[in-house]
């Protein structure tokens, strides 16, 4: 790590501090974190969306993002240290887990709040065993990181957003109560509610996620400044830079006042066999005392360089790509071994083929899988209305009807509600025609109602069970009855009409009821 290309300044901050920075470096770098995310996130919710219930493949989801947010990991070490980086090459450190650290961060560790804060130790830092145990420990007992508050506040935040993204959506769907049709069960448009609420929940964590893993590595590297003082190393580089600019200056203006040498003339002179070589005996031990002196001077600046550690030593962890490969062959004896079963290199080409049929297998077994889900789904478009055939069935009467009072039912209550609607007795109509859609719901469902059913339940029941053509003249018959009992708005007789004459097109019962 080299500390003077830091992003940001490295300075001592409280965890609510580191948490802003995070923000404000998630915002920063967002378009590319976001892509990572989404380059994993995509692919593996399409998958488990075709392959299991929505319920199921939510939990899936939630249950695989440790594995998702080394990745970004791997990308927030690089940019916060100005190293260039690329989706790819994030993306290409899954290969590089150990599978003893993904069975760790998928089980024991799934629940630990400390998650991105620790995640370091393992992928950055690359240490293991009793190190790895010592230097979480050192991490965890000597600063203070809020890890419970911050994974509290990021599945908070998901959940808002979850919800905000959910009640933006239905309030622009076409139906009277969406929030009851969604808590149902077994209905069409729950399973649509489903699908949609799943889909929105991968678009919120694939929001929140990166910043929660930004904040993690963000207090990560807070308790390395306080721990290893990089704040006060950083200042000392800055000074010994701006010193030695200082001394350069100095150094060439006083070159300024050093005087220029004189010019001095040759003579020829004429020199003996006995001055030569005493000229030469004295040029060679003084060379021989300047280089001994050099090395002696040489010697001593080291020294003092050393003892004062000005000399500086960087040291640059980079990760191999592609392991290295061991050019010593294997023991003798083992070659020895293999070659007895050389024999079962026949069988090859049978478990080639093997293969290619597990793999045509699974395949077909998707595809299977989803036609059954399909069908399925359209067998509950068609069969819920088809009429059975009871002997009697009992007509279930919520509680809202049982306070109404009648003597004697009329054999025919559709003609009869036409006949009190047309003589104004819009109430009286209203309670022949929801004797009628009583009836006619439980004939054809008859466990499909229940006495502690209201309105809007009667509504969402028969809207879920029955095909357009039946539930849509039940829904205007319950809203003019609540218009009617609950509101006692008055009721334009052409509408009573309208719904009667939409009753009489329904398919008929198979016989009328006793009374």
């Amino acid at each position: 790590m080299q500390i003077n290309r830091l992003a940001f300044v490295p300075r001592l901050r409280n965890p609510w501090q580191v948490f802003d920075l995070s923000l404000q470096f998630y915002r920063g770098n967002f378009w590319p974190l976001w892509k990572i995310y989404l380059c994993q996130a995509v692919p593996l919710a399409l998958i488990l969306f075709l392959v299991f219930d929505p319920t199921w493949a939510s939990l899936i989801f939630w249950w695989l993002k440790p594995l998702m947010e080394r990745p970004l990991l791997d990308s927030l070490s690089k940019r916060a240290f100005s190293q260039p980086t690329s989706t790819k090459e994030n993306l290409g450190v899954l290969r590089r887990l150990r599978f003893i650290d993904i069975i760790g961060m998928l089980t024991w560790l799934r629940l630990s709040p400390n998650r991105a804060y620790l995640a370091s130790v393992e992928q950055l830092e690359l240490l293991t065993g009793d190190t790895r145990q010592k230097r979480k420990t050192l991490l965890l007992a000597r600063t203070e990181n809020n890890q419970v508050a911050w994974i509290l506040f990021a599945v908070h935040l998901e959940m808002i957003l979850l919800f905000a993204l959910f009640t933006l959506v239905f309030y622009f769907v076409p139906s009277s109560d969406p929030f009851a049709d969604m808590f149902g069960s077994g209905t069409e448009s729950n399973i649509i509610y489903e699908q949609i609420y799943y889909w929105m929940y991968v678009f919120s964590v694939s929001v929140i996620a990166p910043w929660f893993v930004c904040g993690g590595f963000m207090m990560y590297l807070n308790s390395r400044i306080k721990l290893e003082a990089w704040d006060i190393e950083l200042g000392f580089k800055q000074l010994v830079h701006r010193l030695s600019q200082v001394i350069v200056t100095i150094f060439v203006a006083s070159l300024m006042w050093v005087p220029t040498p004189t010019t001095v003339m040759a003579a020829e002179t004429q020199s003996t066999e006995v001055e030569a070589s005493t000229v030469a005996a004295e040029n060679t031990d003084s060379s021989s005392e300047d280089s001994a002196k050099a090395t002696e001077t040489r010697a001593l600046v080291l020294k003092i360089y050393e003892d004062n550690e000005l000399i500086q030593r960087e040291t640059t962890y980079v990760l191999d790509e592609e392991e290295k490969s061991d050019d010593s062959g294997p023991p003798d004896w083992l070659i020895a071994f293999l070659s007895m079963f050389s024999w079962l290199e026949i069988f090859a080409p049978a478990v080639q083929w093997l293969l290619y049929g597990l793999v045509l297998w699974l395949i077909l077994w998707v595809v299977y899988r989803l036609y059954q889900m399909y069908q399925k789904q359209d067998n509950a478009r068609v069969t819920p209305y088809k009429a059975v055939k009871p002997k009697k069935p009992e007509v279930v009467v919520p509680d809202f009807f049982e306070d109404i009072e009648t003597k004697h039912w009329p054999e025919d209550l559709l003609a009869a509600a036409k006949l009190e609607a047309e003589q104004g007795r819009q109430r009286q109509s209203l309670i022949y025609l929801l004797k009628h859609a009583l009836n006619y719901v439980s004939h054809f469902a008859p466990e499909l109602l229940s006495q502690s059913m209201t309105e809007p339940e009667c509504q969402s029941a028969i809207k879920g069970h029955f095909p357009k053509e039946i539930w849509l003249p039940m829904q205007n018959l319950f809203s003019l009855w609540m218009a009617k009992a609950w509101a006692h708005r008055e009721i334009e007789p052409s509408q009573l009409l309208q719904l009667i004459q939409s009753l009489e097109q329904l398919p008929e019962l198979e016989g009328a009821y006793e009374n």
